[in-house]
């Protein structure tokens, strides 16, 4: 084989795989509700390492976890052949928490990727002594 045609081979498997990349994250956008953005937890960025988690109707649809004080979560759409809530469907409501605290807004489903900050008061998030002695001090 000449060297112009293994190059002319190498761009189509490139080409191709790109191609083949493409298509799976255009299907994976067509049915999945994303959400990121920035987490505050108790009126600071969020520590790496907290969960987020997504409910519907009081079942878990998706979990993140933060890293530099930021989440990126997606869910599926449900699948109406199961009983149990798996996925988000129009006109959920998607709650979300914060290391098992509630997070504020909640936000209605969607189809789509959406940047969406949350946070969890500071009344609501769990303190650890340091935590209160610097709130003290604010």
């Amino acid at each position: 084989m000449s060297e112009e045609k293994i190059k002319g081979l190498w761009i189509f498997g490139f080409v191709f795989i790109f191609m083949f990349w493409g298509l799976a994250f255009s299907q994976q956008g067509s049915s999945f509700c994303c959400l990121w953005g920035e987490v505050e937890f108790g009126g600071v960025p969020a520590e790496d390492g907290y969960e987020v988690t997504a409910t519907i109707d009081d079942n878990v649809v998706g979990t993140a976890t933060t890293e530099k004080g930021q989440y990126f979560l997606c869910i599926p759409k449900d699948d109406p052949q199961t009983q149990k809530k798996d996925g988000w469907s129009e006109e959920d409501v998607i709650f979300l928490k914060v290391k098992g605290q509630t997070a504020n807004p909640p936000v209605r489903a969607f189809l789509g990727t959406r940047e969406q900050k949350i946070s969890v008061s500071s009344a609501d998030a769990p303190t650890t002594t340091w935590g209160k002695i610097k709130a003290l001090f604010k």
